[in-house]
């Protein structure tokens, strides 16, 4: 009986341990989702108004794909795991309009290839880094600034890479307190939703700004 009883409280205690971990992680990550959606609301309504200025007689349609955007990052994205196929529709959605706002200014180019459709992925994951490269882009002096993003998926897996010129002479100023948020963030959520489930490269060089992601969705 008293060995009985010793086992039973040690199980116990891992059990509580482990109900209270979850809880922790759930918490965090619920954490991490209220910073993100406003962080999103901002960056939105920041676009919205360049677009207005810049392609005002296109501004309905405009309007309506932002609310597209903001709709799946507000409502739709509640759950832990989303279909990859909507998450890809969402950025593609980001990538028109970043291409309609910069014209001819900018080579954007966004490749997928594989199938998606049986695929799930926990939620505004990706579009950080798809985001962040949009932020920064630059180019030297006669040279064409680019952004370039590629998805490869297959059965288990999913690899990003995004690329995006920079100047080298260009230095821009940081806000500290606000720099970061994002890719702060979603390594955070890689962390806790994908531990030792993923591979996070970024490469800077003179002329350009790299980074790749790989995660395993099985």
């Amino acid at each position: 009986m008293v060995a009985f009883t010793v086992i039973a409280s040690f199980f116990k205690l891992g059990l509580d341990r482990l109900i209270l971990d979850k809880q922790q992680k759930e918490n965090e990550l619920r954490h991490l989702k209220a910073q993100l959606n406003p962080h999103f609301l901002f960056n939105t309504l920041n676009n919205l108004y360049g677009l207005s200025v810049a392609e005002s007689k296109k501004l309905p349609g405009l309007m309506l794909k932002l609310s597209e955007l903001m709709r799946y990052s507000l409502y739709d994205t509640n759950q832990s795991y989303v279909a990859l196929q909507k998450e890809l529709d969402y950025i593609n959605n980001y990538v028109e309009l970043e291409q309609i706002r910069l014209s001819d200014k900018t080579d954007i180019k966004l490749n997928i290839s594989g199938d998606a459709t049986e695929q799930y992925i926990a939620p505004l994951l990706l579009i950080i880094f798809v985001e962040n490269s949009f932020k920064h882009f630059s180019a030297a002096r006669n040279q064409q600034a680019f952004v370039h993003i590629n998805f490869k998926i297959n059965e288990s897996a999913l690899c990003m890479n995004v690329k995006n010129s920079i100047d080298p002479d260009y230095t821009p100023v940081q806000n500290k307190s606000k720099s970061g948020l994002g890719l702060n963030n979603v390594k955070q959520r890689l962390d806790l939703i994908y531990p030792q489930q993923y591979k996070l490269k970024t490469i800077k060089e003179n002329t350009y700004f790299e980074v790749t992601l790989e995660i395993d969705l099985s």
